[in-house]
């Protein structure tokens, strides 16, 4: 017999969904606002601008491949590939069609890739180099194309030399790459005639089905049919596919500009995480084509120097991107001397033991300026620099994907880019709350702690499940995270039972995160259920609360905490190799050496400073009481980072139980 949870739910706010699909919105965008700017591309070193009328004959040669290829609503497409114009059109086209966009990560292992092929029967795959379409089984039945391909297999050239996909349809850039088109039998003019008739006639079509209702859909496909499947990482277990509708991808679209951010067409935005997570693909991109933001692509090594050229005014990010940041400006800033330092250390919160007061006079003077005199003397000398190496528009930044360190959200909003907060799941096609804009919010409106993500987005209804043990966190109202609403998916692809087992009897998804409301109903993530384990002493422990208080150190790049059905919480450490090498190197010592950095007493010393500063975070059952260094990087190759760059706990524990247990013995 079934059991109704007992649950403290948010008021619900009645929401009406919308009819349009992503594809519709961007075709009827096309034939209204032919001439705005919709992407960047790289081009050598600058980045061309490109019209949706210029993206729209890539997406109809895209949809005219995918037609003589016998492509039909209802198939699966894989996409593999790292970040790039391609892979968004790819997926409009497919989306278009009707069509089931799957992506992989381009990390994804060649076993992992095969998986997710069967397991989807996937008919095409497409890809942006060879070495990602090398992984796939020699027996694969289906069809494997690389996006540069696509145009000519279009034209039935047998040529097939790479080239610039995206450039034969900007006019500036198309002469040198119609050049590499030439056949013996054709003139790159008539080539381009060709292909030009074949995109006429696509984007004909498209303006027909576009007269149609838009209940009746785009090619017949409605909010209800599938849209994508996000495969879990499977850090775990097995890939799941996460079944997600269009209607999840709109209402998701549409949350943005409910939730009051600003998000309009006069931004533009800096793609760079994977595609292949929900995070980037809806959240990022999808929104983007949405609301007719300007997209610009970078791979995730090279964000920097994009940052310089795109100049974004947002930015979607992880905690680690955040604290990769916070590091860069702390290195540059250390470097300073003289009074600029001084300024440095005023502006930022620079660790203990790299602060360099050598003028108090100036410090007393200061303390007895009016703070927002201070304020703007140190933005004019700190701050915008700061902000001009982030490319200097950056209005506000998104983070998602794991929460996100308090001191890392109060050194952001300290040079003028508030970061914020979400939480959601690929179960829930992304946020499912979200912290709002302060500007945009009423005065009378209570601030976000700086440890909740927000509130919950129109039309969706989160609730706790309340417990009878609640020393995860303060109140009673401690528990399981369970969500309602049009952003839960339909569940898990072919697995009914695994889909049974997420949803309670009056439809809520049972998210597998612990959390709480406050009064003002903002959530509060603790960690995964599964992952919290109890001491020996009967106090829960979270993992993730743990890990999070360790957010801000640059020396410790993870931490794994350990002590269940122990005496005390112990935690091995992954560090940091660059931090580690500086903290050897000023004692003119051999940085190189990797036994060196893990055992060099100046190292554990300083791992044990940041411990000692972590644990004044933590209640007192969570402060990690004894540490042991892990001898090894942790790294997407070796298995010890997931896909989504978060350490695989399970994994870790499984190769170094004994180091581990060496904390007890």
């Amino acid at each position: 017999m079934l059991v109704q949870p007992r649950l403290k739910a948010t008021k619900l706010v009645d929401v009406k969904l919308p009819e349009e699909t992503v594809a519709r919105r961007f075709w009827f965008r096309v034939l209204a606002e032919p001439y705005s700017l919709a992407m960047r591309i790289a081009v050598g070193n600058s980045y061309l601008p490109i019209t949706l009328q210029e993206i729209s004959k890539a997406v109809a040669t895209n949809i005219a491949y995918l037609k003589n290829h016998s492509f039909k609503k209802g198939d699966r497409a894989i996409i593999i590939s790292e970040n790039c114009p391609e892979w968004l059109l790819m997926d409009i086209a497919i989306l278009s069609l009707g069509g089931i966009t799957v992506g992989i990560d381009p990390n994804c292992s060649a076993s992992q890739v095969n998986y997710i092929i069967n397991d989807s029967e996937a008919t095409h795959v497409f890809a942006k180099d060879v070495k990602q379409i090398a992984k796939i089984d020699s027996n694969y039945s289906g069809t494997t194309m690389l996006f540069d391909q696509v145009v000519l297999d279009v034209l039935g050239c047998v040529d097939c030399q790479q080239y610039p996909f995206m450039q034969i349809f900007d006019k500036r850039a198309a002469h040198s790459v119609l050049q590499k088109l030439t056949r013996e039998t054709k003139s790159p003019v008539s080539l381009y005639r060709q292909l030009f008739a074949i995109v006429d006639k696509e984007i004909s079509e498209i303006r027909r089905q576009l007269l149609r209702p838009a209940k009746d859909g785009l090619y017949g496909t409605t909010n209800s049919d599938l849209a994508t499947l996000v495969y879990t990482s499977g850090s775990t277990g097995t890939p799941k596919g996460c079944m997600i509708t269009h209607g999840n991808i709109a209402f998701a679209c549409q949350s943005i500009e409910r939730h009051r951010i600003d998000a309009s067409e006069k931004h533009v935005y800096l793609s760079y995480l994977p595609l292949a997570h929900i995070f980037e693909r809806v959240v990022g991109s999808m929104t983007c084509i949405w609301l007719g933001i300007e997209i610009a692509f970078s791979d995730i090594d090279n964000v920097a120097d994009a940052m310089k050229k795109i100049r974004p005014t947002i930015l979607v990010g992880v905690p680690k991107v955040w604290r990769k940041i916070k590091e860069r400006i702390f290195r540059e800033a250390c470097k300073t001397k003289g009074i600029r330092r001084w300024f440095a250390e005023r502006a930022l919160p620079i660790e203990r033991e790299l602060a360099n007061n050598q003028y108090p006079f100036m410090s007393w003077s200061f303390d007895q300026m009016p703070e927002f005199l201070e304020k703007k003397i140190l933005d004019i000398l700190v701050y915008l620099k700061i902000r001009r190496k982030l490319g200097g528009r950056l209005r506000f930044a998104m983070s998602g994907g794991s929460a996100t360190a308090p001191e890392l959200i109060e050194l952001f909003n300290s040079f003028g880019v508030p970061i914020l907060r979400g939480y959601g799941l690929s179960e829930t096609c992304g946020g499912v709350a979200a912290t709002r804009p302060q500007a945009l919010r009423p005065k009378s409106a209570p601030a976000y702690p700086l440890t909740c993500v927000g509130e919950p987005v129109e039309g969706m209804q989160i609730a706790i499940e309340e417990e009878v043990e609640s020393s995860l966190a303060a109140g009673s109202s401690a528990g399981e995270i369970f969500i309602r609403g049009p952003l839960v998916f339909k569940g898990y692809w072919r697995l009914p039972d695994e889909t049974a087992k997420v949803f309670t009897p009056d439809g809520y998804f049972r998210t597998g995160d612990n959390g709480y409301l406050d009064h003002n109903e903002f959530l509060h993530i603790i960690g995964r259920k599964k992952r919290s384990f109890k001491t020996d002493n009967g106090k829960y422990v979270s993992p993730e609360k743990i890990e999070k208080a360790f957010e801000g150190s640059e020396l410790i790049e993870h931490i794994v905490p350990v002590g269940d059905d122990k005496p005390f919480v112990g935690g091995l450490v992954f560090v940091n190799h660059e931090k580690a090498k500086q903290i050897i190197a000023v004692h003119e010592m051999d940085a190189n050496d990797k036994t060196n950095i893990y055992s060099h007493p100046l190292v554990i010393e300083a791992i044990a400073d940041a411990i000692a500063l972590a644990n004044d975070k933590l209640e007192r059952w969570e402060k990690v009481r004894k540490f042991v260094v892990v001898p090894m990087e942790a790294s997407i190759e070796n298995g010890l980072i997931s896909l989504k760059r978060q350490i695989c706990r399970e994994f870790v524990m499984e190769h170094f139980s004994a180091l581990a247990d060496s904390l007890y013995n």
